[in-house]
């Protein structure tokens, strides 16, 4: 009788450790799909903010042209520039404020959204939507 009852006592104790190892190995994946989620999410922050001030930096370098080729009145009509690096797609857009002289403006406003691309390394389950809205006054 001893025997069947340490038999018994043995594989409960094996099943117990079992769901245990279970249980930690689940929440080891999601800690480590937020860790992925967060970096993501900090990566497209640091895309729109480096966006806005590469932007930033071209049109006042040079007010009648706009990186990537497209004219100031372009960008006044309301034209969206598109950049598309690795596994992010950034979309910018600007709005002037002020005087319509070419040569100065009386302030710019920069709405840039970044998203992840579908298909990309590991994104297909976390997709990121990352927008800033930017005033640059000269």
């Amino acid at each position: 009788m001893r025997r069947g009852f340490s038999l018994v006592t043995a594989i409960i104790f094996m099943i117990m450790i079992a769901v245990v190892g279970v249980a930690i190995l689940s929440l080891s994946a999601m800690s480590l799909e937020q860790k992925g989620q967060a970096f993501m999410r900090a990566q497209a922050e640091l895309l729109a903010r480096s966006a806005n001030e590469y932007a930033i930096k071209d049109i006042l370098l040079d007010p009648k042209g706009f990186p990537g080729g497209a004219s100031v009145e372009g960008i006044r009509n309301g034209k969206t520039m598109t950049i598309t690096a690795d596994a992010y797609t950034i979309e910018m857009q600007i709005s002037f404020v002020g005087p319509e002289h070419p040569e100065y403006f009386g302030a710019m406003l920069i709405d840039t959204t970044v998203t992840t691309k579908k298909g990309s390394a590991g994104i297909d389950n976390m997709p990121i939507r990352y927008a800033r809205r930017t005033v640059q006054k000269p």
